[in-house]
């Protein structure tokens, strides 16, 4: 239900009139990248859509000229022909991303633990973020490992639903006396 609602909430502030491409980003290792962007593309390649997955493990060097000096997702990828481009670049705390490849994307996803401490290094690091991209691109969070009890604290009950799981619902929100 969840996945659904981020690959829908995606697809919807894609552009249709050019390149759909999505950046993952973090600001600390292991923050999930690699499985959000699995994730993505299983779901999108599943209901049709041709995806092509870019990934710094294995189709591009952060220490090659290339990259450094990238211009365009066309200088990270021969594949010219997907309809949807994710590109999964390092932690932002290893490696800094080229301003023109985040100012290309259609959404920059920045991914982050839910269960880690936001440090002031990760406020400069989204700041840098933001001054890079300015107006031309979306900037998206991703809180990745939360609890289900916590993110039901934001969003409500998420399924599945049943009336003890309601009524314990109601009672950790105080709202054993709210009508519906």
């Amino acid at each position: 239900m969840l996945q659904n609602y981020i690959n829908n909430e995606l697809l919807r502030n894609l552009p249709s009139d050019q390149k759909r491409i999505i950046n993952l980003i973090s600001t600390g290792n292991k923050d999930g990248k690699s499985y959000i962007g699995q994730q993505l593309e299983e779901y999108w390649t599943s209901i049709g859509v041709n995806v092509s997955r870019i990934t710094w493990h294995n189709d591009f060097s952060i220490n090659s000229k290339e990259y450094l000096l990238a211009q365009s997702i066309n200088n990270l990828t021969t594949d010219q022909n997907a309809d949807i481009y994710i590109v999964e670049y390092p932690s932002l705390s290893e490696c800094a991303i080229p301003p023109s490849l985040l100012r290309e994307a259609s959404i920059n996803l920045v991914i982050a633990k839910a269960n880690r401490t936001w440090k002031f290094t990760d406020q400069a690091f989204i700041r840098n973020l933001t001054n890079s991209i300015g107006e031309e691109s979306k900037i998206f969070l991703l809180l990745n490992t939360a609890q289900k009890d916590v993110v039901e604290s934001f969003t409500g009950l998420l399924p599945p639903i049943n009336k003890l799981r309601k009524l314990i619902y109601k009672y950790s929100q105080f709202g054993l006396t709210a009508s519906e």
